[in-house]
């Protein structure tokens, strides 16, 4: 069937019709179109930037992109690997103040680091094992403050001097002092968390231990006994050669009284009581005594 020269121009006036009410401003629609997706990728961050430090506080200027940067550390290692030989890694906090009306790109390889040596040098891809990390196609949300991790590795030797984000307007750079890593047998070490200089350099834990908090500990489901982890379906034995009650010999320990077993010798009757009451102490008359104390967590 042959449309009329009429219903012909009828029909076009209809859709161009159609397409100005159902569109209205494209250009506008557009933009906020691509901030939805954005919105909706998981790789679109926001947060407000918030930390430890109650001064180290950046504000969202529109219109523009502020960082905030001011301290470098060094770090034994991020996501469990180690700088190569000879070298060293450190972190960067930064904050990111997104003042503009769309989503910014700052993924960590926007970031570069000047050294005192004056060479420049990227971010490591261990920038993604860092938390909170800023991943290579990250997205700041518009009007957001972000705060995230920068990881970079350099020749050991030579100190980081200044931070520089390569935003969409130019270069914002930031000036930073190292904080020195902690140096046990020839590496840097964490002391919170490492294994064999745990609090202390060469302090280690038990082979099945944990060093948390830089004191020795446990995984979960163990407690420490004797120095030694142990299940905690398990008891912990303390044996003490003084009138003392369990219930604060376990206590001294971390642990709890489970049950308290006496052994002594009143004049010339030896008695034992092998399930005494924890808070109990034998009688101060007697002698060749001791207490055993099984603990648990």
């Amino acid at each position: 069937m042959f449309l009329s020269p009429t219903r012909i121009v009828s029909s076009a006036l209809m859709v161009i019709a159609l397409v100005l009410v159902g569109c209205g401003d494209v250009s506008q629609k557009s933009k906020t179109s691509a901030n939805n997706t954005s919105n909706n990728t998981e790789n679109n961050l926001t947060n407000n930037g918030t930390n430890s430090d109650p001064n180290n506080t950046i504000e969202v200027v529109p219109g523009e992109v502020t960082t905030l940067a001011s301290v470098a550390k060094e770090v034994a290692m991020v996501g469990g690997t180690a700088p190569q030989a000879g070298n060293t890694l450190v972190l960067v906090d930064v904050k990111i103040g997104n003042g503009l009306d769309e989503s910014l790109s700052v993924g960590y390889d926007k970031f570069r680091l000047k050294t005192d040596d004056n060479l420049e040098r990227s971010a490591s891809a261990l920038s993604a094992a860092t938390m909170p990390s800023c991943p290579i196609d990250a997205l700041q949300s518009a009007g957001s403050v972000l705060s995230c991790q920068i990881a970079f590795e350099i020749p050991r030797g030579v100190e980081p001097a200044t931070l520089i984000f390569d935003a969409p307007a130019g270069v914002i750079e930031s000036t930073l002092r190292l904080e020195a890593c902690t140096v046990c047998d020839g590496r840097c070490v964490d002391l919170m968390t490492d294994n064999a200089h745990c609090g202390v350099c060469s302090r280690a834990v038990s082979a099945e231990g944990q060093c948390v908090n830089g004191a020795p500990g446990c995984p979960s489901g163990a407690f420490m006994c004797h120095g030694n982890c142990q299940s905690s379906s398990q008891r912990c034995n303390i044996d003490v050669e003084i009138p003392k009650d369990c219930f604060s010999v376990c206590g001294d320990a971390g642990l709890t009284c489970e049950r308290a077993n006496y052994f002594y010798a009143c004049g010339d009757e030896g008695i034992s009581d092998r399930d005494a009451d924890c808070r109990a102490v034998p009688p101060a008359d007697c002698s060749e005594y001791y207490v055993n104390c099984e603990c648990g967590p």
